[in-house]
């Protein structure tokens, strides 16, 4: 690497992002690194709500490297952006409502550095819209099957690394972080973990909204993997089941009427591609598997009856019906059959 490269560039995209981001810019001013070492680039959206004007001032103060504002196709699109510009040895991408500790790109580096890792994760706060702690994101690769493993924000990588994997997939909306977590897994690369949590992001942005559509996209992606993992561990199993009953629920929340019934039509594909039925069974874990999935069913169906749909709410009864007739253990076809059909 030149002497007049940076080891570090930090990426952050934005678009009217006034609220939070001089917590976001002045996290990277403060990060413990020689003179030098940081690139940071602002990727804007054409915001106009004043963002442009503090990062502006960021930039003639010399904290922000390189700031572009113009239209994007969205925010992994602006990701990619910044990756291409980047020309740090590791690169780091912050959103704009989520800040570095001091520590975290020192410390970061040198684990890079002394492991030879391809890149590095580590823990992370999760805090509220005020920025107030709730609780800690610790970094656990073994949870790959069912979410995200590791904070993105915690993600710190060799930039070859990221040519290799052509950067963010576009088509994604929200769940390109998950996506490209995946990808990273796939490749002949080398993960270290760095225990202690090293910086914080705030619930409620654009990554934690309704994106299970999304997931289960990648989920299909990696059916392969992900039916070994839940056969082979009843622990994964259970992770799953736990978490996706609450994803389900809250992606049946956000949807309406027929898209309900459409919407778990699509997680039994999906779930079938995965072996998940397989899985229950080998693990004798029917008796929690339909109560998960008649909690899930039992929600959509009240939601679409506070909605006035009824035909909805009656096609998912029927399936709640089909479920508990079963005696404890339903199949999936036979339950994704009954949200088709009612009489």
């Amino acid at each position: 690497m030149s002497a007049n490269m940076p080891l570090v560039t930090v990426v952050t995209v934005c678009r009217n992002a006034r609220a939070h981001i001089r917590q976001c810019l002045a996290s990277v001013q403060q990060q413990r690194m020689a003179p030098g070492a940081i690139e940071y680039i602002v990727v804007d959206g054409l915001s106009d709500d004043g963002t442009v004007e503090l990062v502006r001032e960021a930039a003639q103060a010399g904290v922000v490297s390189r700031f572009v504002s113009e239209q994007d196709g969205g925010v992994y699109d602006a990701m990619n952006k910044g990756l291409r510009l980047a020309q740090g040895k590791y690169i780091a991408l912050l959103n704009s409502d989520d800040w570095f500790h001091p520590d975290m790109l020192a410390r970061s580096v040198q684990l890079a550095e002394q492991t030879g890792a391809d890149y590095v994760v580590s823990d992370a706060w999760a805090c509220n819209p005020q920025g107030r702690r709730l609780f800690r994101f610790r970094a656990d690769l073994a949870s790959m099957a069912w979410e995200a493993p590791y904070a993105h924000l915690t993600l710190v990588c060799r930039k070859e690394v990221y040519a290799r994997l052509n950067g963010y997939d576009t088509s994604f909306r929200i769940a390109g972080d998950y996506d490209l977590m995946w990808r990273l897994h796939r490749l002949p690369a080398k993960c270290a973990v760095l225990r202690g949590a090293l910086s914080s992001y705030r619930l409620g942005g654009l990554s934690t909204g309704d994106n299970y559509g999304e997931v289960l996209t990648i989920y299909e992606k990696n059916a392969d993997e992900i039916r070994e993992r839940l056969r082979t561990s009843r622990l994964n199993l259970i992770g799953f089941l736990a978490v996706g009953t609450v994803r389900i629920v809250q992606a049946l929340q956000q949807r309406v009427g027929g898209d309900r019934c459409a919407f778990l039509l699509r997680a039994h594909d999906v779930y079938q591609q995965m072996g998940l039925e397989h899985a229950v069974r080998t693990h004798r874990m029917e008796r929690l598997w339909m109560r998960t999935m008649g909690a899930v069913i039992a929600a959509g169906a009240v939601d679409s009856l506070r909605g006035g749909d009824a035909l909805a709410a009656a096609r998912l009864l029927r399936a709640r019906y089909v479920l508990g007739r079963h005696g404890g253990w339903a199949t999936l076809t036979s339950v994704a059959r009954a949200c088709l059909t009612f009489g």
